[in-house]
């Protein structure tokens, strides 16, 4: 006899594969806050501890927050992209954006005083990142199609 939808083995491997992905993307901000609000913080530290820190934490928390709603946001988009070729543009493309707009404007309003050595690396391999993981879910999509 089977039991009612979502119970069982099935169910519970699902949860398990979506705890593990949650747990990953933790992780992934985390490492993403540290290593990206350290690198605010080198740009930044010839304007005085104070402003170092402001910057990084600012990053830190910009970097932590994109880091877990990119794959999610990339996800959907791709979900819902019609032309096969087009998948990873349209998967890439709202992250990349999000990635080029957020941090300048961040550190802009935070009176961040080297914006651009504040946020090249982040945007840079955010946007390779973005790219290899778009290019990831087509291949995953492609495969079930």
């Amino acid at each position: 006899m089977q039991g009612p939808p979502g119970e069982g083995p099935d169910a519970r491997g699902e949860q398990r594969s979506r705890s593990e992905a949650s747990a990953r993307a933790a992780r992934m901000a985390a490492l993403a806050a540290v290593i990206y609000a350290t690198w605010a913080f080198i740009a930044n530290v010839s304007h005085g501890a104070w402003i170092a820190a402001r910057s990084a934490g600012a990053q830190a928390l910009w970097s932590a927050a994109l880091t877990l709603t990119m794959s999610t946001l990339m996800e959907w988009s791709a979900v819902r992209a019609r032309a096969r070729g087009l998948r990873v543009l349209w998967a890439a493309a709202p992250a990349i954006a999000l990635a080029w707009v957020g941090p300048p404007t961040v550190h802009w309003l935070i009176r961040t005083p080297e914006i651009l050595r504040t946020i090249i690396p982040g945007i840079t391999v955010g946007t390779l990142f973005s790219l290899a993981y778009a290019r990831g879910i087509e291949r995953a999509i492609n495969r079930v199609e």
